[in-house]
């Protein structure tokens, strides 16, 4: 009776180190492709973050403008912002009035203090009711006359 040597088996017919480098490739393979699939969901996570705004602003200037849903602008500087609020000093708002001999409107900036029931100069203001803020220019006439009114 002849005994069959296990490498002409049919389960022995590669040598065990033949099949390493087939093995390897297809590891290398599989890696590759995992390292694409989590690239492309990294950068679209990425792009899908970058389409909503951030609830911070970025302060490009001294001075803002704060527009709020009940039509009042305040003007001043924003030095905090939380989830439900945001802080402004140095606020001054616009008030206008209209003049008896020419019935033109004339807009005076008017500082925040001076009122009657006397409040800080801080506000704080609800982020629900805020439309937009605007970034001031340093020669905008709202800046310059915060600056001339600072100066005195």
């Amino acid at each position: 009776m002849a005994i069959q040597s296990k490498m002409t088996s049919p389960f022995f017919s590669q040598k065990p180190e033949e099949s390493r480098p087939s093995c390897q490739k297809g590891r290398y393979l599989v890696f590759f492709i995992l390292v694409v699939v989590l690239t492309a969901i990294a950068g679209g996570l990425g792009w899908f973050v970058s389409r909503f705004p951030s609830d911070t602003i970025t302060l490009n200037s001294d001075y803002q403008a704060v527009f709020l849903d009940n039509g009042q602008v305040y003007f001043g500087k924003i030095t905090q912002q939380r989830t439900e609020y945001l802080y402004l000093t140095q606020v001054f708002y616009l008030q206008s009035g209209v003049s008896a001999l020419d019935a033109e409107a004339n807009i005076a900036l008017v500082k925040l203090g001076n009122e009657m029931h006397g409040p800080k100069d801080e506000m704080f203001i609800s982020n629900d009711r805020i439309l937009f803020v605007e970034n001031l220019k340093d020669d905008s006439k709202v800046v310059q006359a915060i600056l001339q009114y600072q100066s005195k």
